[in-house]
């Protein structure tokens, strides 16, 4: 893990009465200390003050929008300037790279976690009584900000490397990770829209922040509600938290959606907020109305798809399972493959639609699945999309999908952090993992070596 940076305010948030102080860094100060004309150098004043570390995730490096923590860069006070941050990250010719401040939950001792609910914050939001959350104030003057329009997050993207100075007046939401939350058990009711064509298939849910951090393809599953044409659950969540209804099957794939009227364009539902409460309370969402609302993908059609892919060396024979965002499967749990040993292939039947997107794993780990050699640096492999490249058969609703990604030049198969710490082994051989007594060992061409490197058979 790279270290971080444990120097900031021990006090809890407090909303700054003044502009960034004075002194405001230049490039010349950073240039002191930090490599301004080779890397992406971004010095912030944060109005409300940290009370834990805070690292950076976006895209720099080989870092792809990361939470995990031991591969994300960290801000450091700066050395000479009360109250300013700054963090180092890499920079490719020909790349923008995109940065999120994010704070750091938990504390020092039981150990930090990431949360994206406290990241910068982001654009204008008049609605809210929001101005820009990033306020230049020196440097290079190429980046631009931008928000998701997900609970006011900010992103800044720099397409030079050189220093970028920004007071940031807001977290995401206004919140803090060093207050405590008012929580209460919220009662969610829906009538959802109905949908003849596929509504065997469709199973409302609800993801957000607190069911599973915003993963919207494990959400959480709705129960059919008091013998009503409606679901419910109820889940325990502090007041401001934000949640989103979802489809078990297909994730925010099959968003509901409301009719615009002035243009008769259908719009996804943004997202909802746990209101203040005195007490437990129930929200009731009625969509029922099929003139108005629906789902995204009701009129879609669903395949029977044959999939066929060759994978990188070391991955198992047994034991491989294609996940994704088709029926009867999710990002959580998905179909184990057959392999076939004369064609050196994985295969499985899902059921799909041209939408849907899907990736290759060891059983119920994504610490084993595929890497990509992309600007000499291995990356986890982008998932794949069912309707990209292969010709489906409408009339029979079936497809057949063949993947050859066997190239030891292109891809690879990753192992767990401890097996990847075996430097005697080729990873490009065929391997598989065995426990004895608890222990992990990797077999290749017959040899068994221990987590260490060292063969031990």
């Amino acid at each position: 893990m790279k270290k971080i940076y444990a120097l900031f305010a021990a006090a809890l948030m407090s909303v700054s009465l003044f502009a960034a102080p004075e002194p405001v860094p230049t490039t010349q100060d950073l240039a002191a200390k930090y490599d301004v004309a080779n890397a992406v150098v971004l010095c912030c004043y944060f109005d409300v003050a940290p009370c834990n570390p805070v690292v950076v995730t976006g895209e720099y490096g080989s870092i792809s929008w990361s939470g995990k923590i031991e591969e994300l860069e960290s801000f450091e006070p700066l050395v000479g300037f009360d109250g300013w941050y700054v963090v180092e990250v890499p920079f490719t010719a020909g790349k923008t790279v995109s940065l999120r401040p994010v704070q750091l939950t938990g504390d020092k001792d039981a150990g930090y976690t990431f949360d994206w609910d406290y990241g910068a914050g982001g654009m204008a939001d008049e609605k809210a009584g929001l101005p820009d959350a990033w306020t230049f104030l020196g440097g290079k003057t190429t980046a631009t900000v931008s928000g998701s329009g997900f609970g006011d997050e900010g992103t800044l993207a720099c397409t030079e490397a050189g220093a970028y100075i920004y007071e940031i007046a807001r977290w995401k939401g206004g919140k803090t990770p060093c207050v405590e939350l008012i929580k209460h058990n919220y009662t969610l009711v829906l009538f959802p829209p109905y949908c003849e064509k596929n509504d065997e298939y469709f199973v409302p849910a609800v993801a957000g922040k607190p069911f599973n951090n915003w993963d919207g393809f494990q959400p959480l599953a709705m129960i059919e509600y008091e013998g009503k044409d409606a679901y419910g659950i109820v889940v325990e969540a502090a007041e401001g938290w934000e949640f989103k209804f979802s489809d078990m099957t297909f994730g925010f794939d099959n968003q509901y959606q409301w009719l615009k009227a002035d243009d008769e364009s259908w719009q996804n539902w943004d997202n909802f907020t746990f209101p203040e409460a005195t007490k437990d309370t129930t929200l009731v969402y009625d969509w029922s109305n099929n003139d108005s609302n629906r789902y995204a993908m009701c009129d879609a059609d669903i395949y029977t798809v044959e999939l066929s892919a060759k994978l990188p060396a070391g991955a198992p024979e047994a034991g491989v399972e294609v996940v994704g965002t088709f029926v009867g499967a999710s990002w959580n749990e998905g179909v184990e493959m057959e392999y076939d040993a004369v064609e050196a292939a994985y295969t499985a039947t899902i059921t799909a639609i041209e939408a849907s997107q899907f990736k290759f794993r060891e059983l119920g780990t994504w610490n084993n699945q595929i890497q990509y050699f992309e600007d000499e640096a291995w990356k986890d492999a982008d998932n794949f999309k069912v309707g990209e490249e292969w010709e489906f058969n409408k009339e029979t609703l079936t497809a057949t999908i063949e993947l050859d990604l066997s190239d030891p030049t292109e891809y690879k198969w990753t192992l767990s952090d401890a097996e990847e710490g075996i430097e005697n082994v080729v990873l490009t051989e065929k391997a598989h993992k065995v426990v004895v007594d608890g222990a992990i060992y990797i077999v290749r061409d017959n040899k068994m070596f221990n987590i260490h490197g060292a063969q031990v058979r």
